[in-house]
């Protein structure tokens, strides 16, 4: 019984919207990380042999920190995660090649930029699940609104009376919780991985 009413509970809970918000967020910040690196290392790595890409790559690598300190931000106040933020810049050297060379040895530069990468594949995956999840338990929920102004069908058998409708809407509801319950796992998931990760 108590794990049934666990299953029902989510439905209640403020952090599985706070976690769904996370989720849909996922993809267009994936799409702005992957485009930000991939533009400004290609072209900072491009015109470094006319040094114009050193000041460009150093711009870049700090830049890179301050996305991944907003990352850090947005897991901590949506997913409740207690991830310490990166240094911006932890280094005292005046020259800037020095300066680029110390941020590109450093392995933790390099795993904020591949955290940020993977957010793009990620950010697509979590996205279209939970654009799916929903819409489906929409579909099914909303059911005795809309069963009169729309085609609903099974198959071979129609949705076109209140009665049908309304058990389709109840289907909604057990559907809307399991898709809750998904989306809170797979969050859970990319909480763990995150922690690990930064």
């Amino acid at each position: 019984m108590f794990r049934i009413n666990s299953y029902f509970k989510v439905l209640m809970e403020k952090q599985t919207y706070k976690n769904i918000l996370y989720l849909l967020l996922s993809f267009p910040l994936g799409i702005f990380y992957f485009v930000f690196l991939m533009t400004g290392l290609t072209l900072g790595f491009g015109l470094i042999v006319i040094l114009v890409g050193i000041p460009i790559l150093f711009i870049i690598l700090i830049l890179s920190r301050i996305l991944v300190n907003f990352e850090i931000s947005i897991l901590n106040n949506l997913l409740n995660t207690n991830i310490n933020p990166l240094a911006i810049y932890e280094y005292e050297e005046v020259n800037i090649f020095q300066k680029v060379k110390k941020q590109l040895s450093n392995s933790v530069t390099w795993k904020g930029i591949i955290y940020l990468f993977l957010r793009f594949p990620l950010g697509i995956f979590s996205f279209t699940i939970t654009i799916s999840l929903l819409s489906v338990s929409l579909v099914f929920l909303s059911a005795p609104l809309t069963y009169q102004f729309s085609y609903i069908s099974f198959g071979n058998y129609q949705i076109n009376n209140l009665f049908t409708a309304l058990l389709m809407s109840f289907v909604g509801i057990i559907l809307t919780i399991i898709s809750t319950n998904i989306l809170n796992h797979l969050t859970f998931l990319i909480k763990k991985y995150s922690n690990e990760f930064l």
